[in-house]
């Protein structure tokens, strides 16, 4: 796992069993890519072969969404970042957001979201 990233969150996707949508706190490692902490939410479906797990997801799904310019990496400032209950809050509204580009409506989007834990 790269250093810079956190995972947060990983809420099941309803009505596919393999699905997950995983959610991470990330700093870019990528020199040119606008220096922020971002937040970003990938649906990802798991592979189990044999002994081995694959995560498997689409580039072209998921959202992310920035939460604080820095023009320096601070690990301290990760940790407090994905810590934060109100990036926890920003979490459940992109998974919402996948949920609804699913085919849930939006109260039932909303029910899901709240009601599920995310470990």
């Amino acid at each position: 796992m790269d250093n810079r990233s956190r995972t947060i969150a990983s809420f099941p996707v309803p009505g596919a069993p393999d699905t997950v949508v995983i959610v991470t706190v990330h700093y870019p490692t990528i020199p040119g890519i606008r220096r922020e902490y971002s937040i970003s939410a990938q649906p990802t479906t798991i592979v189990r072969i044999d002994f081995s797990t694959i995560h498997h997801y689409d580039p072209c799904e998921g959202y992310r969404r920035w939460l604080e310019e820095a023009p320096r990496y601070s690990a301290r400032k990760l940790e407090s970042l994905a810590a934060d209950p109100d990036t926890m809050a920003i979490a459940r509204s992109l998974f919402r957001t996948i949920l609804i580009d699913r085919g849930f409506d939006y109260l039932e989007a909303e029910t899901i979201a709240l009601s599920t834990g995310g470990n």
